[in-house]
Formats: structure tokens, C-alpha cells, sequence
């Protein structure tokens, strides 16, 4: 009945964050690299979970998690919707629903006869107590007195006892056949909804995420009916400084080489970073250069016009930078001021693994592997 209500509402939501929607596991994720967990933000305008124990501080602070949205919700979601099939037990709740709604309001039609009849019968008595005055005399007639005030203290206790029980708020009828389809359809129907009603929906069903990791991320739901799941995330590595977070053996090496090494000596130390990356975790460390190999030129016609012969023969911003003696960015730069762009990689590849839901009590089970493009 939680999930219709939120399906079926039609509020607007206010302030900056009616900008943009909660991404679908907002709130839920925790990040367990450090030693008490600490709740995974999100930057919904640029779809990515952020670890809230480093973000927000000056940029010279390194972030400990950063990641692109999709890399968690389409795992995690999956796991999810694999066991949210609730069609053999919405029709058996739902009935019972119905019943008790159908009854509910029998009972209600029946208290408010019972009231009606009640009142009648104690204004009944009331009157009655006039006549225990004898007229001629002004004796009062104790005895037939005290019987018809016991009879208009019975009233008021049923009434009272009729008064107490609990009214329901909203009184307005449910369409239960509206409440079947939506639980029903939820796994068919799941993309069609905003990722602010997915999130509020989840929330229903599960506790919390902890996750870690970089390259592999681990995480573990835990559901709010006491079980879990396992899932094993394996993206692709990351272009992101915000992304690629250092190890403690890379800034022990960092510091060892930075000072007396080329640019092309630190590229081959670090493999998979860039030199602008490398620069600037350098200078977060403080370690200085004693001398600069690397100085920047201007582009010649010559140099643009290779530029543009290698662009044309799709070769990479790696390859032309290495033909051309520049630095990735330096080639980057150049292809926007003279107006040649690449075309967007495509999207990235990924695969999961989920293990089935398991209770505390039980052992891990073995995984079944799925894999998403």
C-alpha cells in the first residue's frame, strides 16, 4: 500500500532538489573503506555516488569513492528485481485486503445504526426521570429513579466503547484492482518510472548497501526482512581522477621518483594515469621538481596540419599525441580550437555477479554469474 501511495502521488517536490531526481539508491549506500561506514552522497546532477567522508572538502583533498551512477544502480537493481516477484502473494493480500475493507466498512455502517439507536434510547430515559416526581406531592420515587439513571450510564459506556475504536483517516475507497497491477507489474514497468519513485520504493525494501572497492567493487544489500546478497561488480578501469583513487604503494613510489624523473619515465611508473593526474597528486603532496622537461610549445602549420592527418585517419588522442610529441591534453586542446572532434567512446562495459538471497544463518551459496553491456 506504501508503494501505490508513492506511484499514485502527484506532489511536487520543492527547493533545488525539485531540480533534479534522487538517484535510484540514494541513501542506501555506505561506504565501508573506512572504519565506521559513512553514507555514500550523491551528485544527482552529474549521476555519481560520492563517498561524503572526503567530498565537499577543498580540492586538494582527495576523494575516497567516486562513481558513475550506472556502475552501481544496474547491478544492484538487478539483484533486487530478481527477487521482487510479488505475484503469488499480492492476489492472497490483496483478497484479504478487500475482505477486511468490505468488512471495515459493514461494521462502521452497523456502529453508526448502534449510535443512532443508543442516543434514542437514552433520551428515552432521560424523559422517563421526570416522572419519578409524584405531581400532587413532589415525593421522588428513589428506587425507579436510580433504575433509569444505571439504564443511561449502560448507554454511555456502549457508546463510548463505540467512539473509542480507531477511524481511518482517508476514508476515500481503494481500487485494489489499481494496487494488483502496480505490485504486479513493478519488474515489467520498472524503467518507466523516475529514479526519485525507484529510490523511495527501494527504500521500502532494503536497509542498506555497504560497499568497497575500486576496479572490483564488492557490495552487500541487506534487505529489511533480514536477508542479503552478495554482488561483485567488475567495471572498467576509470579516465577520472576523481575515480582512480591512489593506493598507499602508488604515493610511496610517487614520492621516491617524482623529483628525478622524466614525464615519459613517471607515465611508464604509472600506467593508466595521465601526466596532468600524476602532476596533480604530486602537488597535493608537496613534492617538488628540480627541473622541467617538459615545456610547452607552440603549434606550428606543420604540427597542425599532421594534426589533422592523423584526426582523419581515426587514429587515437594516444597515438597522435605520441606522433606529435605532445601530452593527451595538449592534443585535446588543440583538436577543440580548430574544431575537430572525436566521436564519444562508446559506453563502457561492465558485468556483475549476484549471489542468491541469504539469511544470517545461512552460509554464502555460490554465485551465478550475469553479465550486462
Amino acid at each position: 500500500m506504501e508503494a501505490y501511495h508513492l506511484a499514485t502521488s502527484k506532489g511536487k517536490r520543492r527547493g533545488k532538489a525539485a531540480r533534479y531526481e534522487s538517484m535510484e539508491w540514494s541513501g542506501l549506500l555506505y561506504c565501508i573503506n573506512h572504519p565506521e561506514p559513512r553514507m555514500v552522497g550523491t551528485l544527482s546532477s552529474k549521476g555519481r555516488y560520492t563517498c561524503n567522508y572526503d567530498y565537499g572538502y577543498e580540492a586538494a583533498k582527495e576523494t575516497c569513492m567516486d562513481i558513475t551512477g550506472r556502475f552501481l544502480d544496474e547491478p544492484l537493481t538487478d539483484a533486487v528485481l530478481q527477487y521482487l516477484d510479488l505475484t503469488p502473494f499480492s492476489d492472497e493480500v490483496l483478497i484479504r485486503l478487500e475482505s477486511e475493507s468490505n468488512s471495515r466498512s459493514l461494521e462502521e455502517s452497523q456502529n453508526r445504526q448502534r449510535v443512532n439507536k443508543l442516543e434514542g434510547e437514552k433520551k428515552k430515559w432521560q424523559a422517563l426521570l421526570t416522572s419519578c416526581v409524584d405531581e400532587t406531592t413532589g415525593k421522588i420515587d428513589r428506587e425507579r429513579e436510580e433504575y433509569y439513571w444505571e439504564k443511561i450510564k449502560e448507554i454511555d459506556t456502549q457508546l463510548e466503547e463505540i467512539r473509542s475504536k480507531p477511524v481511518l483517516a482517508d476514508t476515500k475507497p481503494v481500487d485494489y484492482s489499481v494496487v494488483r497491477n502496480f505490485l504486479q507489474g513493478i519488474n515489467r514497468k520498472w524503467g518507466g518510472y523516475s529514479s526519485g519513485l525507484r529510490n523511495r520504493f527501494l527504500k521500502l525494501l532494503i536497509d542498506r548497501v555497504e560497499i568497497c572497492g575500486d576496479s572490483i567493487i564488492q557490495a552487500t544489500i541487506y534487505w529489511k526482512n533480514g536477508f542479503r546478497q552478495e554482488v561483485s561488480i567488475h567495471r572498467p578501469p576509470s579516465n577520472s581522477k576523481l575515480e582512480r583513487r591512489w593506493t598507499e604503494e602508488e604515493i610511496e613510489l610517487l614520492k621516491q621518483v617524482y623529483q628525478s624523473s622524466l614525464e615519459e619515465e613517471l607515465l611508464e611508473a604509472f600506467p593508466g594515469r595521465s601526466w596532468k593526474g600524476i602532476a596533480m597528486k604530486a602537488y597535493r603532496l608537496e613534492l617538488a621538481r628540480g627541473h622541467s622537461s617538459n615545456k610547452w610549445r607552440p603549434w606550428s602549420k606543420e604540427d597542425d596540419s599532421n594534426l589533422v592527418t592523423y584526426y582523419e585517419s581515426n587514429d587515437s588522442l594516444e597515438k597522435i599525441a605520441e606522433k606529435l610529441g605532445r601530452s593527451v591534453y595538449g592534443v585535446r586542446a588543440r583538436m577543440r580550437t580548430k574544431g575537430l572532434t572525436k566521436p564519444k567512446e562508446s559506453i563502457k562495459k561492465f558485468n556483475w555477479e549476484i549471489s542468491h538471497l541469504i539469511s544470517s544463518q545461512q552460509s554464502s551459496t555460490t554465485a551465478c554469474n550475469r553479465g550486462r553491456g
